[in-house]
């Protein structure tokens, strides 16, 4: 059910900044002038976060030009409350899983959703694949063992997405997905 009213809207979109880190903040100055710094400020830090600060140390394997599309693909990607992740930051998840790099896709994703806080669902829902391709790719996992683990394992997913908020999570939870699928190939061969 969509939201009708303005203030629905602002309720749900305060929901979605919260889970992505984002803090309200108000509060009292003695002047106008105090409250116009406070407000530059805030706006300053919306733009560090909306400009990917911290990308590149996060996640060694993004380069400046792949950051710069992800800044411009968020940027000109609307306000919408329930917006589709644009293709630059799924090429920023991919590429990071592809290189095995678990911590700094994590990272990223964390950035990337703390810049934009609405994309997190759907660049949420591109992870599972991502992850497939990953043991597929880096893990030598055959693709009919990762099927008949997925098949015996439907809460899968609902672990990758719910560790991807902690780097250290999200690299365990993909070892012991490993783990488990090489175990279930041996007992099952």
């Amino acid at each position: 059910m969509a939201n009708r009213t303005g203030a629905a809207r602002a309720r749900k979109l305060r929901a979605i900044r919260f889970a992505a880190g984002w803090e309200e903040v108000k509060v009292w100055v003695p002047s106008r002038q105090a409250a116009d710094e406070v407000k530059k400020l805030a706006a300053s830090k919306r733009a560090q976060a909306r400009g990917l600060d911290g990308l590149s140390e996060a996640a060694s394997a993004v380069s400046d030009g792949m950051k710069m599309d992800v800044v411009q693909a968020i940027a000109e990607h609307g306000q919408a409350p329930h917006p589709q992740v644009p293709n630059a930051v799924v090429d920023l998840m991919s590429l990071l899983a592809e290189v095995g790099d678990l911590q700094s896709c994590a990272r990223a994703f964390a950035i990337v959703v703390r810049a934009r806080p609405a994309l997190a669902a759907s660049a949420k829902s591109t992870l599972p694949e991502q992850v497939s391709r990953l043991l597929v790719l880096h893990h030598d996992i055959a693709p009919t063992d990762l099927r008949a683990w997925k098949d015996a394992n439907r809460h899968w997913k609902d672990l990758v997405i719910n560790a991807i908020r902690d780097p250290h999570l999200f690299e365990r939870t993909v070892e012991q997905m490993v783990r488990d699928i090489r175990l279930r190939s041996a007992s099952d061969g």
